[in-house]
C-alpha cells in the first residue's frame, strides 16, 4: 500500500506511462500521448486485446486485419469519449491529426511479459 509510480517513457512521438494499473493477469491500465503529427503503434498482438478511451486532442485510428488484409480507418476526438477495441490480429496506428496534444487511457487484456511480448511490428 502507498505510493507505487508507473514507468514513464518519453519519447519524440509523447509520452507513455505504463502501468498505471497493473491487474495482474486480468491486463493493465496505460495512460498515452501523441504529440501532433507523431503516430503510435504499427503493431498487432497474436493474444490480447486492448481498448483505448481518447480523452483530449484528435486521432486518426488505421487498422488492419493481417490475416485477411481488411481494413478500417475513422477519426476519433476527446471531444466525445469514444472506445476503441482492437482486436488479435489487427494491426493498428493511431496518429495526431490535430494541433494539441492527444491523450488516452489504454486496458489491455494481458499484461506485457518482456519475456514472451506479445507485440508484432507491422505497418497498417
Amino acid at each position: 500500500m502507498g505510493l507505487k509510480p508507473p514507468k514513464i517513457i518519453k519519447d519524440e512521438r509523447g509520452t507513455l506511462a505504463a502501468p498505471l494499473f497493473d491487474l495482474g493477469e486480468a491486463g493493465e491500465v496505460m495512460y498515452s500521448s501523441i504529440l501532433p503529427g507523431c503516430v503510435r503503434g504499427n503493431h498487432y498482438h497474436k493474444v490480447k486485446t486492448e481498448f483505448l478511451c481518447i480523452v483530449s486532442g484528435r486521432i486518426r485510428v488505421r487498422m488492419r486485419q493481417v490475416q485477411t488484409g481488411e481494413k478500417k480507418e475513422f477519426d476519433v476526438s476527446g471531444d466525445i469519449f469514444e472506445n476503441i477495441e482492437v482486436l488479435p490480429f489487427w494491426t493498428h496506428s493511431l496518429e495526431n491529426i490535430g494541433d494539441i496534444e492527444a491523450r488516452y487511457i489504454e486496458y489491455a487484456s494481458r499484461p506485457f511479459d518482456p519475456v514472451t511480448p506479445d507485440s508484432f511490428p507491422e505497418i497498417v
